[in-house]
């Protein structure tokens, strides 16, 4: 399964497993059944769970009438959430009447691991979103970095005004040519 892709998952409930009803989820592309052997009454539940937090399951109607020949099918959805690997657990209920009143008993029918992957491209544009948020804290650092030595930078300029009236003229640097260097003239001598 795919983080984000909605898969069938189909259950189908017979009081008599005919290789004609196994044969139908094969025809429709969905894999071999697995067959299971449960206690089966009149009325059923069949619930399909997952992991906490793991999967959106989109069921039907739990409780349905069993079908004396064909059965009776549960289709659920069910949406991955996260990548990992996750159990789907899939219980069976009978409903017995008892005493003019409704008894339920739950089967446990089977728990299925689950490898649940996640797209190249939802992979990128997840380390994508993480990276500019990083960059966006980086950005702000800088800016903040930059307000502080603005700020430094202001205070020294308000000073040098107060320490060149005590100091006086400064001194000439020395000539320097296109390069940077001090230049020589014509008999060896740095020039001033």
């Amino acid at each position: 399964m795919t983080v984000g892709e909605p898969s069938v998952v189909k259950v189908l409930v017979s009081k008599d497993c005919k290789a004609e009803l196994t044969q139908k989820f094969k025809d429709e592309g969905l894999g071999i059944p697995k067959v299971v052997k449960v206690r089966v009454s009149q009325f059923m539940t069949v619930h399909l769970r997952g992991d906490a937090g793991a999967f959106d399951v989109q069921s039907p109607d739990p409780k349905q009438l069993i079908a004396e020949d064909q059965g009776t099918q549960w289709n659920f959805t069910v949406t991955p959430k996260e990548e990992g690997v996750h159990v789907l657990t899939l219980t069976a209920d009978v409903i017995l009447k008892a005493n003019n009143k409704e008894v339920t008993h739950e089967y446990p029918v089977f728990e299925k691991k689950v490898d649940v992957k996640v797209r190249f491209g939802e992979r990128i544009k997840r380390m994508t979103v993480a990276g500019l948020q990083v960059a966006g804290g980086a950005t702000g650092l800088a800016a903040l970095l930059t307000a502080v030595v603005a700020m430094i930078n202001t205070r020294k300029k308000d000073e040098k005004p107060a320490d060149k009236e005590k100091e006086g003229p400064k001194p000439k640097a020395p000539h320097t040519g296109r390069r940077g260097r001090r230049q020589k003239d014509r008999q060896g001598r740095f020039r001033h």
